[in-house]
């Protein structure tokens, strides 16, 4: 599956807000955002950008939702939005070991001033 631009997003333990692993990306908030309600919902939600697919999907960790991967692709047909939602299933193993200051990622989720979130 040809697939670019991918954002690793994990949400706060009050599931507000997602923030992302990646530098120089807006957090989302789950509430009004197609980040935000693939993570609610639970499943794939698509938008049409340009030629291509933004495509976001929960991120998995065993049964629990902890967060949103997104990925654009050049379109969303099922077979797509399958592949996607398996590689939603396998950023969920590695968040934690991806963050490069465990803490400080942790305290984002759980929205401490003093460390950034």
């Amino acid at each position: 599956m040809p697939a670019w631009d991918p954002v690793i997003y994990l949400a706060d333990f009050a599931h507000q807000v997602l923030f992302p692993l990646a530098e120089g990306v807006a957090e989302e908030e789950v509430a009004t955002t197609m980040a935000g309600r693939a993570f609610a919902a639970g499943q794939p939600v698509s938008s049409q950008r340009d030629g291509s697919v933004r495509v976001w999907v929960p991120v998995v960790e065993q049964t629990t939702r902890t967060g949103v991967l997104a990925v654009t692709v050049p379109d969303a047909s099922e077979a797509v939005l399958a592949q996607a939602e398996l590689l939603g299933v396998f950023a969920g193993v590695p968040p934690i070991h991806v963050a490069p200051d465990l803490s400080a990622c942790a305290a984002r989720r759980y929205r401490c001033p003093e460390h950034g979130g």
